[in-house]
């Protein structure tokens, strides 16, 4: 659980390989964006800092193979997708997003 978003995250990693190797299954059921938004955030990897991400998403991801360069396979769709924040100039809105 990540905040009030369910995340669930099983597989394994493998650290004695060079580089780790991965083999993890992600899903997520019919979430709020803005939790993930703000974790990835902080971690460094997706939106900069004062960026408000609204919107929900689905996520079925599976992301096999060296930790450097997985392959990432599955499914995204989200809905009523929002981005703004100082950095953007124009707010990006998106109604329906399907990735697979």
């Amino acid at each position: 659980m990540l905040g009030q978003t369910p995340l669930s995250v099983a597989g394994s990693l493998n650290t004695d390989a060079t580089p780790a190797t991965l083999n993890l299954n992600i899903k997520s059921g019919d979430v709020s964006i803005a939790e993930i938004a703000r974790l990835l955030s902080a971690l460094g990897v997706a939106f900069a800092p004062g960026t408000a991400v609204t919107g929900r998403i689905n996520a079925d991801l599976q992301a096999r193979g060296s930790i450097d360069r997985p392959a990432l396979t599955g499914v995204v769709t989200g809905r009523d997708l929002n981005i703004s924040g100082k950095d953007i100039p124009q707010p990006v809105e998106v109604k329906e997003l399907h990735l697979g």
